[in-house]
C-alpha cells in the first residue's frame, strides 16, 4: 500500500513535466523563428560606393597648417648657393679682387660662410653685440687685437672665435686670406661707421 501511495505522486509529476515540455517546445521554436527573421531583416553595412568616397561640397577638409617661410636668403640666393660645387678656399680667396670686402660662399643653417682678404689696418675697432664671429686663416698672417688684452698673431691654419660684445680689430702688413663664419644678421663692422663697410646684400651680390 505504501509503495502504491509513493508511486502515484511520481507518475503525476512525470506527466506534468511531459505536458509542460509539449507546451513549451512549440513556443521556443516560434521564438527562434522570429529571432532569425529579425536578423535576416536587419540591413548590413556594405562598403562605401565611389560616390560616397567623394567628399561633399559642405564637407570640412582639414589640411596641415602652412609651414612658416624660412628667414634668410631670398630664393634666388638660396638656389644659387645650394648649387655651389666643392670649394678650394685658397683658390677662392686668391680670386678676390678687393680687400676688406667679404664674399658669401655658402650657408649652413642660420650662418653665412665668407671669405675675405686683409691687407693694411683700415678695419676700425668694433664689436657685434649679439653675435659671435669665427676667424680661420686660409693663408698669411693676421694681427688680432682684443680691447684690454695683449695682441696676438694668427698664422695659416689658426682659428679663433670672438664672443659677442667683445671689441676687436684685425690688420695685416701683408696679404692675408681669411674664412669667416657669421650669423646672417651680423653686420660687417657692427654699429661702427666706416668707408669700407659692406652690407650683407653687397656681400651676397659679390658672390659669383
Amino acid at each position: 500500500m505504501t509503495s502504491t501511495k509513493m508511486l502515484v505522486p511520481a507518475l503525476w509529476s512525470f506527466r506534468t513535466t511531459t505536458l509542460a515540455l509539449k507546451v513549451e517546445a512549440p513556443a521556443a521554436a516560434k521564438c527562434t523563428r522570429v529571432f532569425q527573421a529579425m536578423v535576416a531583416f536587419t540591413p548590413r553595412r556594405s562598403e562605401p560606393t565611389e560616390m560616397e568616397k567623394v567628399p561633399s561640397a559642405n564637407a570640412v577638409v582639414r589640411t596641415a597648417p602652412p609651414r612658416p617661410a624660412r628667414a634668410g636668403l631670398a630664393r634666388c640666393h638660396r638656389d644659387r648657393l645650394a648649387s655651389v660645387p666643392p670649394i678650394n678656399l685658397v683658390d677662392r680667396a686668391k680670386a678676390l679682387s678687393a680687400y676688406f670686402s667679404p664674399q658669401v660662399i655658402g650657408e649652413v643653417n642660420d650662418v653665412y660662410v665668407k671669405v675675405a682678404k686683409i691687407m693694411g689696418d683700415e678695419i676700425p675697432w668694433h664689436n657685434h653685440a649679439e653675435e659671435d664671429e669665427l676667424f680661420y686663416i686660409i693663408d698669411g698672417s693676421l694681427l688680432f687685437e682684443i680691447e684690454g688684452e695683449a695682441p696676438f698673431r694668427m698664422e695659416t691654419g689658426d682659428l679663433y672665435i670672438v664672443k659677442s660684445g667683445v671689441n676687436h680689430r684685425v690688420s695685416s702688413t701683408g696679404e692675408c686670406s681669411i674664412l669667416l663664419v657669421e650669423n646672417k644678421s651680423t653686420a660687417h663692422l657692427g654699429d661702427t661707421p666706416s668707408e669700407i663697410t659692406k652690407s650683407v646684400e653687397e656681400q651676397l651680390q659679390e658672390y659669383t
